[in-house]
């Protein structure tokens, strides 16, 4: 369900994350579904939002964020990010925001295109 991105694709991806070279990223897929997320399992401070997956944090996301998946990232050391648009919650000023989370903390939906429901983890 998650189709593989050609070569070229591949390329301009990698140009969205400074720094993430092709030894670095074993593969980037752009979902084909919707996939809305919502942080959980933060116990103390907030879920980092990085700008690379070495990075240091862009922003920090609370428990409740609500976040729509575009996309998954598998850094050389076998660690998946998912790319994420935040869309709601308990910060107002990271509306809007994009970043690479660890999925680890998130509680996320899949959807068609057309909004119908296909699972939850």
């Amino acid at each position: 369900m998650k189709p593989k991105l050609t070569v070229a694709l591949f390329s301009l991806i990698l140009g969205l994350f400074p720094g993430t070279s092709s030894a670095k990223a074993e593969f980037n897929d752009f979902f084909d579904y919707l996939v809305y997320c919502r942080v959980t399992g933060v116990e103390t401070g907030q879920l980092a939002s990085l700008d690379q997956a070495d990075s240091v944090a862009d922003v920090g996301l609370g428990n409740g964020t609500l976040l729509q998946a575009l996309g998954a990232l598998i850094d050389e050391d076998g660690k998946s990010w998912y790319s994420v648009d935040v869309l709601a919650g308990p910060n107002p000023e990271v509306k809007g925001k994009q970043g690479l989370i660890d999925p680890e903390y998130l509680t996320c939906e899949t959807y068609d295109m057309d909004g119908n429901f296909i699972s939850s983890d």
